[in-house]
Formats: C-alpha cells, structure tokens, sequence
C-alpha cells in the first residue's frame, strides 16, 4: 500500500496568537530567522526565513520584534491539532504551526485533506496550505509548488544541503530530472553513501513514516468497512476488529484509560464525534468492546468507517479492575487481602509475618550461614 503524507501548515499562526496585527511592522524571530511577521511587515518587503539582521535593517526602529517562545502558543497549537483528531490517527507536529498526518488507510485521502483544509480555516480564521506526497519531502514541498512536475524542478528542492546541490549543479544538473538520469556508479564516485538517497530522492521517494505524537499519552485505530453497512452484526465485526487491535497494545503495554472518543463517518461525510467517561478503566479487548457498544448502541445512518481513540493513558496497577469485570487471579487476591486486613485489625499487625521475615533460633541461623559458606549441610 503506498503511503499518503499531508504535510500541514498554516501561515501567520504566531502573529495572530500574539494579536500583532495593527499598522506597526511586527517580527516574530527564532534562531536569528523570521519565524512570522504581520501583514505592515510584508508591504515593507520582509518574508519569513530571512535573517533577523536583515530584517531590522529594513525596518530599522519602526519594527516590533518579539523572540519565539513556546508557551505564549502552546493552547493555540493544541487548538488547531485537536481539530486534525476528528481526520487522522497518525498526526505528527514539527513545529507549532506545521505537522504531518498519515492517510495512508484512508480509501479517499485527497478528499480528506480537502475537509481538513475546509475545518481548520473555519477554525483559525487563519489561511492553511496543505501538501500531499508519497513521502515527507515530497509532501512539504507540495505547500510550495502544487501542480509542477517533480522532474522540472530545479535541483535546490532536493531535500539535501546547499553543498550537496551546488556539487549536483558542478555535475551539469539543473534538475531533478537531470540527476535521475545520471548513473549510480557515478553518483557513488561523487557523493559515495550518499549516493543512493540522491537517486531515490530524484526519482521522489524518501521516508514516508510518520509518528503518531498528538494527541500525546493516547492511542487510537480506525477499520474502514467495505462500502456504507448498516448491518449491526457487520458493524460488530469491525468493533472486534479494532478492540482486538487496540486492547491488545493496551495489555501489552500495561496501560488503561476511563475515556473512550468515537467518530463515525457516514456515507456522505458528516463526521459524528460520540466520547463517555466511564467509571472503570479500559484496559483490554474485552473492556474496550463493553465501552464502545454502549457508544454506538444507537445507528441513526450506515456507517463507512469508525474511530477510535483512549486518550489519557495511564499505567495499570497490580491490581485493576476493568469495565468488563475482574479475573479469577484478580478476585483471589482481593480475598487474600480481605482476609489478612481482618486478622491485623483483631490481632494486630504483627501477627503476621511473610516467611522471609520469620524470627529464627540463633542455631538455625549458624546453620544457615554455615551451609552458605561451605555449601554442605551441618551433621
């Protein structure tokens, strides 16, 4: 299955954050970079990515310039990326105003991206470029350049330093379609290791994983049916499915949440979001499968897909109950406890001691140190 990359990216992000959106020019910097600026900072001809001294410049004392730092946006960004959680399982963030998200199991990703397009700019209010690709490289730089062919492009957009291009360039390529053409043997006397990445690249692969990072501390799965089913024994099979998936990471991992978050996708697109606290943890198949049937107890439409999504997980106990109801292991230990809490409470608590912490003769205990020593038995 080839992989379907949306890198994500919305202009103006900090600016707007801040409010820095009167009539005096306004510069968000990082790294000695323009991060952001304002729309009275782009009429003066400044772009984001150019130096901050040549910036100031420009602008001399009528700028504003704020350094960058994490926490003024931090809602924000969780503001825009909660919005992607209703589209995407695997949503990675680079910075606080672009991420990847991985579609690569959606039957329909380009209609996707258009949705999710359409949803963050009602959110924001901000204008968002999104670009697909069969690998991250390709993907950001479809924000950029859309519709051109990947072969005409010069050999600058290659994901790989100026040194490496600039040498591409002494080798006679002025494209990517150039460096395609040249053969392996003679890209390896030039850039050796490199060498193979260079021809990939050229021929647009590159890594393609992305990391599921957002929502932090949450796992989530999605099973996509096979046309619009309304069938509930249909629909059940794909409950199991995704319990089996999920729950079982979660007992492989000794993790459990109390909330569950369903989106259910319709025929004709109109996600519907359903989510429950419970009051006992989830933390397996068999309590994920009570969970989600109690949300999806009621079907107004067919469905095409379902999602599922535990966030806030935590670590199991030794000792956990679950939605589904306690082991026999789990049941015999709580009695074991019963029973050791009363004879303490009438005996008090040094009736009881583990073997360990028996007090022995002072015989046994020379005995003991002996048959330790010389690894025999006193006679």
């Amino acid at each position: 299955m080839s992989s379907s990359l949306i890198f994500v990216e919305l202009d103006s992000f900090y600016v707007k954050a801040l409010g820095m959106t009167g009539s005096q020019p306004a510069v968000i910097h990082r790294d000695k970079q323009v991060l952001d600026l304002n729309q009275a900072a782009e009429v003066r001809g400044l772009t984001r990515s150019m130096g901050l001294a040549e910036a100031k410049a420009m602008l001399g004392g009528e700028g504003l310039y704020v350094a960058w730092e994490s926490d003024p946006y931090s809602q924000a960004r969780d503001s825009w990326l909660d919005v992607l959680t209703a589209y995407a399982d695997v949503i990675e963030p680079i910075s606080q105003h672009q991420c990847f998200i991985d579609l690569s199991a959606h039957p329909d990703p380009i209609e996707v991206a258009t949705l999710v397009q359409v949803a963050l700019e009602k959110t924001t209010g901000l204008s968002v470029k999104l670009g697909i690709g069969s690998c991250r490289w390709i993907a950001q730089l479809r924000t950029a350049i859309p519709s051109q062919t990947l072969d005409s492009l010069a050999v600058s957009r290659l994901p790989f330093d100026k040194v490496i291009t600039q040498r591409l360039n002494a080798l006679g390529c002025r494209t990517i379609g150039d460096v395609a053409q040249i053969p392996q043997s003679q890209l390896k006397l030039h850039f050796d290791k490199l060498a193979h990445l260079i021809l990939q690249a050229s021929r647009g692969h590159g890594p393609a994983e992305v990391v599921a990072a957002y929502p932090p501390n949450s796992i989530a799965n999605r099973f996509i049916f096979d046309g619009a089913v309304e069938s509930r024994e249909v629909i059940e099979n794909g409950m199991r499915h995704i319990c089996k998936s999920v729950g079982g990471k979660l007992v492989e991992e000794g993790l459990f949440s109390k909330q569950l978050i369903v989106w259910l996708e319709p025929e004709d697109g109109a996600i519907e979001r359903r989510e429950r606290t419970f009051g006992k943890p989830i933390g397996s198949p068999a309590s994920l499968f009570v969970g989600l049937s109690q949300l999806l107890a009621r079907l107004d439409q067919p469905l095409v897909s379902i999602r599922v999504r535990l966030p806030d997980l935590q670590a199991k106990r030794r000792v956990q109950r679950t939605l589904a109801g306690i082991t026999a292991n789990d049941a015999k230990d709580d009695s074991v406890q019963n029973a050791l809490s009363q004879l303490r409470s009438k005996f008090g608590n040094q009736s009881i001691f583990l073997a360990d912490h028996v007090p022995m003769e002072r015989y046994q205990r020379v005995r003991q140190a002996w048959r330790a020593v010389n690894g025999w038995s006193w006679k």
